[in-house]
């Protein structure tokens, strides 16, 4: 081979090449706008994860003003309220008092845990346990249907 045709297939190898790249740049740029454009405010049924913080270790923390108030449930007051999500489950933890003068039983009780717009995400009926009157307990409830790490609220009130 001359000198003359090495030079015309390395411009030709070139341009291929360039061509290529131009193109799977100009691919990706366009698949990452499509993305954005569809994921940018999509919600899949629930919300998305505005009061979620993701752990290191890939626990989603619910770190939402509302739902983290105490709670006032008859004369039980629940303080340090912490929802999780891990391993497909969602947990609440929250300190329970009695602050009654009286021993509260166990008692199964209804929680609506609400979303953004205080749509219902889920209902629950944990068991609230008994309490002497000034008594503290771990109050520990697991939520399996639904991820409701993501809830901004939640009430609880007697179940009927």
């Amino acid at each position: 081979m001359e000198n003359k045709e090495k030079k015309v297939i390395l411009i030709g190898a070139s341009i291929v090449v360039i061509a290529l790249i131009i193109l799977l740049v100009v691919n990706g740029i366009s698949k990452k706008g499509k993305e954005s454009a569809e994921g940018g405010n999509t919600q899949t049924g629930q919300n998305t994860e505005k009061y979620v913080t993701n752990l290191e270790d890939g626990t989603k923390l619910n770190h939402s003003e509302e739902l983290n108030k105490n709670k006032k449930y008859k004369d039980i007051e629940m303080s340090n309220i912490q929802f999780t999500y891990e391993n497909g489950r969602t947990i609440l933890l929250a300190k329970v008092k009695n602050t009654a003068s009286t021993k509260h039983k166990n008692e199964i009780v209804k929680m609506t845990i609400l979303g953004e717009n205080n749509q219902v995400i889920d209902v629950i009926e944990p068991i609230m346990p008994e309490l002497e009157p000034g008594e503290t307990k771990q109050f520990n409830t697991t939520i399996s249907g639904a991820d409701a790490v993501n809830a901004k609220d939640f009430k609880i009130e007697e179940k009927k």
